[in-house]
C-alpha cells in the first residue's frame, strides 16, 4: 500500500511542477498494479481533464472510479458533466 501512496504522492508533484505526461505515468502504472486504489484513479482523472483536455481518459478515469464507488456523488457529478460536453 505504501508503494501507491508514493504513487500518488509523485504523481501529484508531478502535477504541481507542469510534468504532466510524468504524472500520467506514474497514475497509470500505479493503476496497473491496483486498480482499486481510488485516489490515484481520481487524480489520473483530474489530471486529464483539467490539465491534458483529453476528456475520454478523465471520462474513462471517473467511471472505472464509480465501479468501485457508485454512490461518490461528486465523481458522478463530474461523470454527467463531462458526458455532456463529449457529445
Amino acid at each position: 500500500m505504501v508503494i501507491y501512496i508514493c504513487s500518488g504522492l509523485l504523481g501529484l508533484l508531478y502535477r504541481k511542477t507542469g510534468r504532466f505526461n510524468a504524472a500520467r505515468t506514474v497514475y497509470q502504472n500505479a493503476l496497473i498494479k491496483n486498480p482499486d486504489y481510488l485516489p490515484v484513479r481520481k487524480n489520473l482523472g483530474i489530471l486529464c481533464e483539467l490539465y491534458l483536455h483529453d476528456l475520454e481518459c478523465a471520462l474513462e478515469q471517473y467511471q472505472a472510479y464509480l465501479e468501485y464507488a457508485p454512490d461518490e456523488e461528486t465523481i458522478a457529478r463530474w461523470t454527467a458533466e463531462l458526458k455532456q460536453r463529449t457529445q
